[in-house]
């Protein structure tokens, strides 16, 4: 017969048991034996399927952003999300999985056994190399010949590092230094063997190649931070990273999804670093190198205890910047009292972190820090008064008191000043700080009323002022009651204090009480608060009249 211009001999009867007539007779008007050109209503080859059948996928077999397969199941809930495998009529509305392992049987190699790429059927060969999976060091890569140039089990054309084994899920050989200067790319899955653990918490951990270390190669990028949340390890293990995931995390170069073995425990610590803050503070010409390295900066003094963190940013809780350059974090320990702005630090160690943009220092423990002498760090509270004609008293209502940066080791004397001693003297002409504290309040004789008198604390050059008020006796007014709201049963009896701003003086201090309404409950008329005490307790016991009541207790004609 004639196709198209060349002749075609067509054997029909052999195949068929019909002659080309009897076939074209049994067949129908569907289509001519050959087309020249493109075949009329020829159907494509693109799969569809345009309406469900017992629960089966809707598709028009073209690729979406969501389905890049096209199969009408959106990749994140594709269990095969690059390979075609619609939801089938006879799947009863789910992708296949036979093992239910959640990868769907169109890309799963071992489609009958979950979990693994070893199968149990024999001779199944998911990359049609000719070697059965059960049996292919490469199940997803075809490699026929199966080299395995560093016998771990892995196939070359596999093996994200074919010299160096890595068996089973261990990552390639790689030394911090290889990963800290950039030679190993982010994502790379590594193993980083006999490195030691300088500092921890519950988010992660430092680790450093120390001297020990068969690749020891200087304290330069010798140090990273590994993120593990509820890691167990301790400061002190040396550790095998047998498996890790080079992230790259603000700027930061660090290690993530990780394995690890400790190889043993109590070594000591590298020996810090020797730096100024200008070689290690954000931007400084060592504070790439050394980022994760333990260092020490030898004595500074605190500059900033509220430094910026970004522009328009809140600043950061518990940081302070020491010698206008370097900042020292709590990531790993809170220094505790936390630092005033003048202090001296005649040591100050750590580990040199890179966290939200700038180089910080993060002591270890109370080790990592050692202040010099106490200073001067608060004098107050304001608005205190004493009363004319007491003498050896405290103010109110609140004791005036010298505070200091942290605990003496030995008793320690503050001068405190009057601006007016004919009007308010202090007792001693200060306050004692005794040993192991860190605090004392000052001891005033009142003289003359005055709105205002300065006093001034001084300890080592350093001064702090507040300003005390020397009143006339004035009789004690209503503070409130306690509790300000209560809820009861009917006819049950409940406790209210009531209490004064300053103790009652010689003979008591009455206070008149009622209850609104009046048929609510029943109370004393009044309750007196004793010569020296603040407060009175009373009882009032509900009558079961109303749904709500209030008390009231009045003094002088104020009432709370």
């Amino acid at each position: 017969m004639d196709v198209c211009g060349v002749s075609k001999r067509l054997c029909v009867e052999p195949e068929t048991g019909k002659t080309l007539a009897q076939l074209k007779l049994a067949a129908g008007d569907l289509y001519p034996a050959s087309y020249c050109d493109v075949p009329e209503n020829e159907p494509p080859c693109v799969p569809k399927r345009t309406v469900s059948v017992n629960g089966s996928s809707v598709y028009l077999g073209e690729p979406t952003e969501d389905d890049r397969d096209g199969d009408g199941v959106a990749d994140v809930e594709d269990n095969c999300p690059s390979v075609f495998n619609p939801v089938r009529p006879v799947d009863d509305g789910v992708q296949a999985d036979t093992d239910g392992d959640g990868a769907g049987d169109a890309c799963d190699p071992c489609p009958v056994d979950a979990d693994t790429t070893t199968c149990s059927v024999s001779g199944q060969d998911g990359d049609l190399d000719g070697v059965p999976d059960r049996y292919d060091n490469c199940v997803s890569v075809q490699n026929p010949y199966q080299a395995d140039a560093d016998s771990d089990g892995k196939g070359d054309a596999c093996d994200p590092c074919p010299l160096d084994a890595n068996p089973g899920g261990e990552g390639c050989p790689a030394t911090v230094y290889d990963i800290k200067t950039g030679r190993l790319a982010t994502g790379d899955v590594v193993s980083v063997h006999d490195v030691l653990v300088t500092g921890r918490n519950s988010s992660g951990f430092f680790v450093q190649v120390v001297e020990s270390s068969a690749d020891y190669d200087g304290v330069d990028f010798s140090g990273i931070y590994v993120e593990q949340r509820a890691n167990t390890v301790e400061t002190g293990d040396m550790v095998d990273l047998v498996t890790a995931t080079i992230a790259d995390t603000d700027g930061r170069i660090q290690l993530g999804e990780v394995d690890y073995t400790v190889l043993s425990t109590g070594n000591p610590p590298p020996t810090p670093v020797e730096v100024s803050p200008a070689d290690v503070a954000t931007g400084g010409d060592r504070a790439d190198a050394l980022e994760s390295v333990v260092v020490h900066v030898g004595s500074v003094t605190v500059t900033d205890t509220s430094p910026p963190m970004g522009e328009g940013d809140k600043p950061p809780a518990n940081e302070f910047v020491v010698d206008d350059l370097l900042r020292v974090d709590d990531f790993l320990y809170l220094v505790t009292p936390f630092p005033t702005e003048g202090e001296r630090i005649l040591s100050l160690s750590g580990i040199l972190n890179f966290r939200n943009g700038d180089s910080k220092l993060e002591p270890r423990d109370d080790d990592d820090v050692a202040f010099d002498t106490p200073v001067l760090s608060a004098f107050g509270p304001p608005n205190t008064y004493v009363v004319v004609g007491e003498s050896g008293v405290t103010t109110s209502p609140l004791p005036l008191t010298v505070t200091l940066s942290r605990s003496v080791d030995e008793d320690t004397f503050v001068t405190v000043t009057s601006s007016m001693p004919s009007a308010l003297a202090v007792v001693g002409g200060g306050v004692t700080i005794a040993a192991g504290t860190s605090s004392a309040p000052v001891v005033l004789d009142a003289f003359e009323v005055s709105e205002s008198v300065l006093l001034t604390a001084q300890l080592a050059g350093r001064a702090k002022s507040a300003a005390v008020e020397v009143r006339e006796e004035t009789p004690p007014e209503l503070a409130g009651i306690a509790p300000s709201s209560v809820t009861i049963t009917p006819l049950e009896t409940v406790s209210f204090t009531v209490s004064l701003d300053k103790v009652a003086p010689a003979g008591g201090t009455e206070v008149e009480l009622a209850v609104t309404p009046t048929e609510a409950g029943i109370l004393p008329e009044t309750v007196v608060i004793l010569e020296g005490e603040d407060t009175a307790t009373f009882d009032y016991s509900d009558q079961g009249n109303a749904t709500s009541a209030i008390v009231t207790a009045t003094l002088d004609g104020r009432a709370v």
